[in-house]
């Protein structure tokens, strides 16, 4: 809906009059005038030109005015190129990215899920990272709106599938003076020593 008001600060306004164009293209081609006396519907999608201008009780007409409006029913696209649909991340993260594209009002923001439950807003930003990822399979969002509200979404399905992070650690054991503190030493009785323990540590990926 389009509303025109007129206001004149020292006389009444006796007419407002719009003219529209009689088609949805880009090039504007003008209907006839029209007395305006309630919202002008536009319903089509397009790009459509509003002229109008207002008239005083003395009869002065004001300049006229130009307006366009665009209409915009259709969904905009949106794709995943990175990674691949299918793809394995031997990684507990990612980076996903994406673009997208809408003819008539244009891509407005971004947003990406990864349970295709709850979005998280990531503006105008075509790629995203997604971190602490648990092995197993699971399906990854973004979802594209334009500046009418109209969305439209893509996925891609992944197999996650990150380095399990194992620490390893022997017991060390202290030798002082031949005897292996907190226990008796077996060879002691004999003058013999015990042997030094070895102390191993050491992170491996499996």
């Amino acid at each position: 809906n389009v509303h025109l008001t007129c206001s004149n600060g020292v006389l009444a306004c006796q007419l407002t009059q719009y003219r529209i164009d009689s088609d949805a293209s880009s090039s504007s081609s003008m209907g006839a005038w029209t007395t305006f006396d309630q919202n002008i519907q536009i319903t089509s999608a397009g790009v459509w030109t509003l002229d109008f201008n207002s008239t005083d009780t003395a009869g002065n007409v004001e300049d006229t005015l130009r307006y366009t409006v665009k209409i915009d029913k259709t969904s905009p696209s949106v794709s995943i190129s990175d990674p691949t649909n299918g793809a394995t991340i031997s990684a507990s993260s990612f980076t996903m990215t994406y673009s997208g594209s809408d003819a008539l009002s244009g891509i407005a923001s971004y947003s990406v899920s990864s349970d295709g439950s709850t979005y998280t807003s990531n503006g105008t930003e075509t790629t995203y990272t997604f971190t602490g990822l648990t092995d197993g399979n699971q399906t990854f969002y973004v979802r594209a709106a334009d500046a009418a509200g109209n969305t439209a979404t893509a996925d891609i399905n992944l197999t996650i599938d990150a380095p399990i992070l194992v620490s390893t650690t022997t017991e060390e054991e202290t030798t002082t003076g031949g005897n292996i503190l907190g226990q008796a030493n077996p060879l002691a009785s004999s003058g013999g020593s015990a042997a030094p323990a070895t102390e191993k540590t050491g992170l491996f990926y499996t």
